[in-house]
């Protein structure tokens, strides 16, 4: 069964940590939005069994978002 990224646990972040910073800078708050529905779209993708090329595309997607959110946060040690 697919489930959701834990990009707090790649960020290395609490959720309470992310929400005061998302409180304090509205472009972090639309980046993490954008990557929880571009993570929902991969779940939900991997749940349909969705052609691989398909998925391979929304997970690149979702990468591309978390490369943003790491740029933002200036956080070099996330992986």
């Amino acid at each position: 069964m697919p489930v959701p990224h834990n990009l707090l646990a790649d960020l290395k972040l609490t959720q309470e940590e992310v929400d005061q910073r998302k409180k304090d800078d509205p472009r972090l708050s639309s980046l993490f939005d954008k990557y929880k529905k571009i993570d929902a779209t991969v779940v939900e993708a991997e749940s349909n069994y969705t052609h691989d090329d398909v998925v391979k595309k929304h997970k690149e997607a979702r990468l591309q978002v978390k490369d943003e959110i790491v740029r933002h946060l200036g956080n070099p040690g996330a992986r």
